[in-house]
């Protein structure tokens, strides 16, 4: 008997892309409560989460339980996120080298920095009380 080959890949094998799971404080609370006296095998059965993300939970308990920030937010990260208040001008400062074919470096932009915005590395070095806010 003779079987046509298929070029479509067997129908048992399904290739999908992996999406990365995101867990609320909340979430990660309430699993770590309920795996209590689990092992990692056990505890990602019963919840159906990967055993390497229990075991970073697991070793972050303490701060996890330490958080007081929204229960809602997917970090622990506090307060406002770090602003730039000249990234526009750098912006432009980076386009405007690009176009002229200059040499783009780390050390450039950073002189950059220090020409056009004194005030703001005074700040960053503790030597004055900035007006900025989250850096």
């Amino acid at each position: 008997m003779h079987y046509k080959q298929s070029r479509a890949p067997p129908t048992d094998v399904v290739q999908t892309k992996r999406l990365r799971k995101h867990y609320t404080i909340k979430k990660k609370r309430a699993v770590l409560q309920a795996i209590k006296g689990k092992t990692e095998r056990e505890a990602a059965w019963s919840e159906g989460i990967q055993r390497w993300t229990l075991n970073d939970w697991r070793k972050d308990e303490e701060s996890t339980f330490a958080y007081e920030g929204s229960e809602k937010t997917l970090s622990r990260a506090p307060g406002c996120p770090e602003t730039v208040p000249f990234s526009g001008e750098l912006i432009t400062f980076i386009k405007d080298a690009r176009r002229d074919s200059e040499v783009l470096t780390a050390k450039t932009m950073a002189c950059y920095v220090r020409d056009q915005y004194p005030e703001m590395l005074d700040m960053l070095h503790g030597r004055q009380e900035g007006r900025f806010h989250g850096l």
